[in-house]
């Protein structure tokens, strides 16, 4: 059986099937390179916003503990010149001025342990953006590696698409009237076109071919289309022989 030609239909499908693969592929390698780029800047944006909302996180607390370590000096101002109006008994009210010690005291105490807290908090956030800015830096790195691919990777690809195209165009001119719009709707549905037999299933969507369609594609028969999926078959027997006599 190997040495029976395909039916002309079959070839002009097996033609334009393999040229439409290529320019297929070269696009989606174009394509993947523009994502990788896209992604890679995507990155790098979310980052660098992530940046400035922490760094203004980080402006908030240095304002708050500007706020407190002035009041933490008035309060502790106050708390030691009471404190010393009381020790040299020049306080004009005694226990006024106890009371007035004790509560800037309680102040101070208060207010400097509101200062660690804001303290750890401010480290917390500074650790944070070194990690962002660490981040950031890898980001650029892959953005740089992401361009410098699709730069080196792109132009081969847009030769292989300028090249095939014509080609293309010249076999669909070739491509018989009455099976375009088969073809075309397969390509719509991102199907494949050809699909080999095996053991008599459909290996793309597993549908049985019935037995006399087996036999005629077997012995090269005019053109069959698979029942379930559409596309045209091929016989993989005699595609494995060939391959074998091509080893040879």
């Amino acid at each position: 059986m190997a040495g029976l030609a395909l039916h002309s239909d079959l070839l002009l499908v097996q033609r334009l099937s393999s040229l439409d693969g290529q320019i297929d592929a070269a696009i989606a390698t174009i394509r993947e390179l523009e994502d990788s780029v896209r992604a890679a800047v995507a990155a790098v944006k979310k980052g660098m916003a992530e940046h400035e909302a922490a760094k203004a996180v980080l402006a908030g607390l240095v304002e708050r503990e500007r706020v407190l370590n002035r009041k933490l000096h008035s309060y502790q101002t106050q708390r030691d010149r009471t404190r010393t109006l009381i020790d040299e008994g020049k306080a004009p009210d005694f226990i006024v001025a106890e009371r007035q010690f004790a509560q800037c005291a309680e102040l101070a105490d208060e207010t400097e342990f509101a200062l660690l807290e804001l303290m750890e908090e401010k480290d917390g956030v500074e650790a944070r953006i070194a990690v962002i800015e660490q981040g950031l830096r890898s980001g650029h790195a892959n953005l740089d590696l992401a361009r410098a691919a699709r730069d080196a990777g792109r132009p081969p690809e847009e030769v292989i698409v300028k090249k095939l195209r014509p080609e293309r165009a010249a076999a669909w001119a070739d491509f018989p009237g009455d099976i375009k719009g088969s073809y075309e709707l397969l390509r719509k549905r991102r199907a494949p076109t050809l699909v080999f037999l095996k053991g008599g299933i459909c290996e793309h969507c597993h549908i049985q071919a019935r037995a006399q369609v087996v036999i005629e594609v077997e012995r090269q028969r005019g053109t069959h289309r698979c029942a379930g999926c559409g596309a045209w078959i091929l016989d993989v027997r005699r595609e494995a022989a060939d391959d074998e006599s091509a080893d040879e």
